[in-house]
Formats: structure tokens, C-alpha cells, sequence
């Protein structure tokens, strides 16, 4: 990745050509969340992948789940990943604003893992890779004897 940036950098250098981002919507607005507590609990990890209808005012207007990698979870992680991004806000890049047809499609790839030791003090986070990827991880809660 970083070789085609400086690759895209010297073009621009030598060149003094406009970069036109292949992403035709970047994030303005990411909205953090909590691993969802049902999930945790029933133990549920996987990947989903979201398609999000954006307006022209870049607020996201609908959200369709294409792909779940844990199907028999009850809808658990995508719920939660699509309740997330309808809350998620996208802009423009200056270089293509004034196109016509501003409304658009943005994927979205949640991925939920449970990972370490519960038995200490449960820890959280959530990390958005730009430009379409979110990892949430939680520590599995403990198991009541």
C-alpha cells in the first residue's frame, strides 16, 4: 500500500495531475459502539458486510446486510453493525463534490471478535480502518458455575 502511495505522489510530483480518490465517499462522521452484550454472552464472533445507501446530504439512508459470516447467530452482529452505521455520516472528497448525482453506495466490513481474559476487568474497542473496515473486540464475559 504504501508503494502505490508514493507511486500516486510522484505522478503528482512530476506531474502536477489532480489525485482522484477511487473511494467516491469518505467517512465524516464514525460512530463508536460496544460489542453487542447478547452476542457476547451467546459467544457469537464473525464478519458482516453491510451496503449503505448514502443521500446527497451524506447521512446514510438505508443499510442492507450482503454477507454474515455467522448466519446462526440470530442476527445478533448484523443487527448491531447495521443499527451502527445508520448512524455513520459520509462526505465528498473535493475533487469530485461538484459531480452530479450525489447520492450513492458505501460497503462496510464489521468484523467481531472475542478475545482475552475476562476474569480481570472487561476491556472494549473499537477500530475503524479507513476507508471501509471496523474491528470490535471484546473479552468473552465469564461463565457463571
Amino acid at each position: 500500500m504504501r508503494n502505490h502511495l508514493w507511486v500516486v505522489v510522484a505522478l503528482h510530483v512530476a506531474f502536477g495531475c489532480k489525485i482522484v480518490f477511487a473511494q467516491d465517499w469518505i467517512p465524516e462522521r464514525v460512530v463508536g459502539m460496544n460489542y453487542p452484550p447478547l452476542a457476547a454472552h451467546a459467544r457469537r464472533q464473525g464478519t458482516v458486510t453491510l451496503q449503505c445507501r448514502i443521500g446527497e446530504d451524506g447521512l446514510v439512508k438505508s443499510v442492507k446486510t450482503i454477507s454474515d459470516s455467522e448466519q446462526l447467530s440470530g442476527n445478533l452482529l448484523s443487527q448491531a453493525a447495521e443499527d451502527n452505521a445508520t448512524k455513520w455520516k459520509f462526505g465528498r472528497p473535493k475533487a469530485i463534490a461538484s459531480v452530479s448525482g450525489t447520492s450513492g453506495i458505501v460497503v462496510l466490513k464489521y468484523t467481531f471478535v472475542l478475545e482475552g481474559d475476562s476474569r480481570a476487568c472487561p476491556k472494549a474497542l473499537f477500530v475503524f480502518e479507513y476507508p471501509d473496515s471496523v474491528t470490535v473486540t471484546a473479552e468473552p464475559p465469564s461463565v457463571q458455575p
